[in-house]
């Protein structure tokens, strides 16, 4: 039961030191994070059993205020060589009223009026904590035992206390060897960079998988977005230039429509105005023999009755013709390859001049403003033909290349320069073929020189489901 309580007593005194330990000003520099963690460690489990052991001298201290001599013999051999080497070097014994009674590195114990300096930790010992330094520069007397023991040394004060009362009857200073601790720092702080370095390398390795991957993505995401920058850019290109183009062909479309009105109205005036003019002249001369009735006016009637008949006949032809020239089919419900004969067709009728038609299979439909197309481009061609050409070896072919439509109109006439179609106004019907041709996306070539025919071509872009063969 004795033991049991003395026991309790020491454990519930060692917290007390723990504690104290923790919060000790006299660590001057200990090596920080997991080496001073490694020291307190240390220093903890040595007061700890130093207590333990020299727990006979605070019973002779609290009891005749001095050291016996099994006391002395126990404190020599705390600091007896283990394995070759001495772990606690030298210890010394201090009384609560700061007189050093025992001292190893003195030889002992020390006479009564003997004087010693005090140590500055000796009034925190007294008062029940545990401090210790290791390795301060700053603690002469720690450098100069350091050197007097040729070893690294730490020094602990821890009170001494009574193991009946647990007062505190004196303090125990003592000085251990310090290799082991740092051993053990050193293998704290490998370890510790070891963790470090192996935590590190895997964020590290993790940071890099994430970062590549990121740089990938954006590098993709930008590569895309670069495509698509150029796309958007030659899209927008592309609508300026067709709008231009559409403007261009618009307002070039209604100047060849302004000069075609001008040219049917010329015509008109001509020709069939011309004639009808001349007969309702002529129809005076007849309105007078039908009123008078005279000889006279019957001689000067019959001539004028038959002028009025020819100039009407002559005006009618002139009408017809006109008119034969701008009416147009029913279209509607043709293939492109029918739309073309009939175009060949009414030529030959009106002008007599043969074409030689070559047609390739073509698509059975096309857009109705594309077969209309096809049908004016014909019927011009053939009368630019006629009348420039003299209708001498006039031809007409249409094929399918790829998946462009082509159609051609040749003679073998005198030909003309093709840069008199924007100069001159004797070809308005082929500028208002290029125009029409323009505005539903074709394109529209004329080939032709001076003394070497005339070649007009056609072309437009088809669709994949048109390319069967009509």
């Amino acid at each position: 039961r004795i033991h049991r309580r003395r026991g309790v007593r020491l454990h519930r005194a060692h917290q007390q030191q723990l504690g104290a330990a923790a919060g000790a000003p006299l660590l001057a520099q200990q090596p920080r994070g997991n080496g001073a963690g490694v020291v307190e460690h240390d220093v903890n489990q040595l007061a700890f059993r130093m207590d333990a052991i020299i727990e006979p001298v605070g019973r002779d201290l609290a009891a005749i205020g001095s050291l016996s001599p099994a006391s002395q013999a126990l404190i020599q051999r705390i600091i007896t060589t283990k394995n070759g080497e001495k772990q606690t070097v030298a210890a010394k014994i201090w009384k609560p009223d700061g007189t050093l009674a025992y001292d190893t590195v003195a030889g002992g114990a020390v006479a009564p009026g003997q004087s010693a300096d005090a140590p500055p930790e000796l009034p925190r010992a007294l008062a029940g904590n545990v401090t210790f330094a290791y390795n301060d520069t700053g603690r002469d007397h720690l450098v100069a035992m350091a050197e007097m023991f040729g070893v690294p040394l730490f020094e602990i004060h821890a009170p001494i206390r009574s193991s009946d009362t647990g007062d505190v009857v004196g303090v125990v200073e003592f000085y251990q060897n310090a290799q082991q601790l740092q051993a053990d720092i050193a293998a704290a702080k490998r370890n510790t960079w070891g963790v470090v370095g192996l935590t590190g390398l895997g964020m590290f390795t993790i940071l890099f998988g994430l970062v590549h991957s990121a740089s990938q993505l954006i590098d993709q995401q930008n590569a895309t977005l670069k495509q698509r920058v150029a796309e958007q850019l030659t899209l927008t290109a592309q609508s300026e230039q067709l709008s231009q183009k559409l403007q261009q062909a618009s307002r070039h479309a209604s100047e060849s429509n302004e000069r075609f009105l001008r040219r049917v109205g010329s015509d008109l005036h001509d020709g069939p105005a011309q004639h009808l003019a001349l007969a309702l002249l002529k129809m005076d001369e007849v309105a007078r023999f039908v009123t008078s009735g005279t000889e006279d006016d019957k001689e000067h009637a019959a001539p004028a009755l038959a002028i009025v008949r020819q100039a009407t006949a002559d005006a009618m032809k002139e009408i017809r013709n006109i008119s034969s020239g701008l009416a147009l089919p029913e279209l509607q419900k043709i293939s492109p390859k029918d739309a073309l004969l009939i175009a060949v067709k009414s030529h030959e009728r009106t002008t007599g001049s043969p074409v030689k038609v070559d047609l390739a299979p073509l698509p059975p439909r096309l857009p109705l403003p594309i077969t209309i197309c096809l049908f004016r481009f014909a019927q011009e061609g053939l009368n630019n033909a006629f009348r420039h050409a003299g209708g001498r070896d006039l031809s007409l072919s249409a094929r399918v290349e790829g998946a462009t439509l082509e159609v051609e109109v040749e003679d073998h006439g005198p030909g003309f320069s093709p840069e008199k179609l924007t100069t001159s106004g004797d070809h308005l019907g082929l500028t208002g073929l290029d125009h029409r041709v323009s505005s539903l996306g074709g394109t529209f070539q004329v080939h032709s020189q001076p003394g070497h025919g005339t070649r007009l071509i056609v072309k437009f872009d088809l669709p994949v489901s048109r390319l069967q063969g009509g």
